[in-house]
């Protein structure tokens, strides 16, 4: 019985570290708050990310983000909708950054939207979007 155990607990070590080695990787900055979000808008330059885990445009779209990221270096701020659905300010944020449907990646300047791209575009299109282009 004891050995069993151990070969169970060993399974689960095992398979724990296969999640978290294989699981995809995020390299953005989440925006937890209004304070977060005010600070990306004072940015003289910044990208910024609305998404939720629960869409599957988003699920397809953020591997392509991420692998732009790498390429380019580019500090990306994600603001998941479905996190802040419920707070005061949500619906002043998506009108102001334009979302109507997500995903969309928005580069900023000054909180001002100057350029973005969305399920539409290619990983070149985003990396294009992230160097400035």
């Amino acid at each position: 019985m004891k050995k069993i155990i151990m070969i169970l607990a060993g399974l689960v070590v095992l398979l724990g570290g296969i999640y978290v080695f294989t699981r995809p990787k995020s390299y953005v900055t989440e925006v937890k708050d209004e304070t977060a979000y005010e600070a990306v808008m004072a940015e003289e330059v910044a990208y910024l990310y609305f998404g939720r885990d629960t869409c599957q445009y988003c699920r397809k779209f953020e591997p392509l983000m991420n692998e732009a990221i790498q390429e380019t270096g580019t500090e990306v701020y994600k603001y998941d909708t479905d996190k802040h659905k419920n707070d005061k300010n949500f619906q002043d944020i998506i009108a102001a950054n334009e979302v109507v449907t997500v995903p969309k990646l928005v580069r900023l300047e000054k909180g001002i939207i100057t350029d973005f791209v969305d399920h539409t575009h290619t990983q070149a299109d985003i990396t294009a979007l992230l160097n400035g282009d």
